[in-house]
């Protein structure tokens, strides 16, 4: 998960944006 740009990188795919805090 990156804070920097909200959006965290899955094992099986690209990047998606992530709501959650964590």
């Amino acid at each position: 998960y990156r804070a920097s740009d909200n959006t965290f990188q899955p094992y099986n795919g690209p990047r998606q944006q992530c709501v959650s805090p964590y």
